[in-house]
C-alpha cells in the first residue's frame, strides 16, 4: 500500500455561518492510497470545533505512514479496525482512510460500492442541502437558488422562528434545524414546539454536547425528534445518549439501525 496526500482550501459560493462563527473557505485533507496499482480516494474536513486542523491530519499520517503502508490489506472492515487503533485521536484521518478503502475495495471488487454492500438504490436516503445563518432574506434567496427536497437550517440567533417562518412561507420542501449546540434548555422547551407548527421534522443539537441533564428534560418534552451531532463523535459518546433513550441520534424506533462508527 502506498499513500499520498492533498491539501485543499476550497472557497464556498457564500460565507457560510453557524451559531460559533463564520468561515468563507473549507480546508480539507485528501487522501490517496494505491494497491498494487489500484487508487482510491478519501476526503476529511478540518472542523476548528475539534480542533483537528489539516496540519495536524498531515502530521499523524506522516507518523503512522510506515505502519500504515505495510499493513496487509485485505478488506476494508479489517483496515478500519487497524487504522482506529493505530491513531486513536483522529477519526477525521481515519475516516479519510477508511474511505479511500472502500473506493479501493470497490475497485478491486469492479463493482460499485452500493452492490459490495448489497444496498438497494430506492432505499437510499436523500441528503439535505444546509443553509447558513444570515439575514432572512438571503436565507431565502439561497434556498430559491437551490431548488431541493429537504433542507437543513442552521439556527442559534434571536430570529429563528423568523426564519424558518420566511423559509416555509416560501417552500413547501422538508425543512430540519441544526442550533449546533446554541440553545439552553429554556429556549429549545420555547422554540421546539414552534418549529412543530411551521412543519419542522427534527432538531439537531439544541443544546451544548455535555449537558446530558438537560438532555433527558428536553428528550422527554420535545415534540419533535432529537438528533447528537457534537455530542456523539466518537462511539464511546452515545452511551450517554443511550441512557436517555435517545438510541444516541433521535427518538425515532428506527435510530439504533443507523449506528455504525465513523470512518
Amino acid at each position: 500500500m502506498k499513500v499520498h496526500y492533498h491539501p485543499y482550501n476550497l472557497r464556498f459560493r457564500h460565507p457560510f455561518t453557524i451559531s460559533r462563527g463564520t468561515k468563507t473557505h473549507q480546508p480539507t485533507l485528501v487522501v490517496e492510497l494505491e494497491h498494487y496499482g489500484v487508487k482510491g480516494y478519501g476526503e476529511a474536513p478540518a472542523i476548528a470545533y475539534y480542533y483537528i486542523p489539516v496540519e495536524k491530519m498531515i502530521e499523524d499520517l506522516e507518523a503512522n505512514k510506515e505502519a500504515i503502508e505495510k499493513f496487509v490489506f485485505t478488506d476494508p472492515e479489517r483496515y478500519w479496525h487497524f487504522l482506529h487503533h493505530l491513531i486513536p485521536n483522529n477519526s477525521f484521518l481515519v475516516c479519510a482512510l477508511d474511505i479511500a478503502a472502500w473506493d479501493i475495495w470497490g475497485k478491486m471488487q469492479k463493482k460499485p460500492l452500493r452492490e459490495v454492500w448489497n444496498a438497494p438504490v430506492t432505499k437510499e436516503p436523500i441528503c439535505d442541502y444546509t443553509i447558513g445563518i444570515d439575514t432572512i432574506e438571503k436565507m431565502v434567496m439561497k434556498m430559491k437558488e437551490k431548488p431541493w427536497p429537504i433542507y437543513k437550517v442552521k439556527v442559534g440567533t434571536a430570529d429563528d422562528i423568523a426564519i424558518v417562518k420566511a423559509l416555509r412561507d416560501n417552500t413547501d420542501a422538508v425543512l430540519r434545524v441544526d442550533a449546533n449546540a446554541a440553545w439552553d434548555l429554556e429556549t429549545a422547551l420555547k422554540l421546539i414546539p414552534q418549529l412543530k407548527e411551521l412543519g419542522v421534522e427534527l432538531v439537531e443539537q439544541p443544546l451544548a454536547k455535555d449537558n446530558w441533564e438537560g438532555m433527558k428534560v428536553l428528550y422527554r418534552e420535545s415534540a419533535l425528534p432529537l438528533y447528537a451531532d457534537e455530542a456523539c463523535v466518537k462511539e464511546k459518546m452515545w452511551m450517554p445518549a443511550k441512557t436517555i433513550s435517545m438510541a444516541s441520534i433521535s427518538n425515532s424506533p428506527n435510530a439504533a439501525a443507523l449506528l455504525r462508527p465513523a470512518g
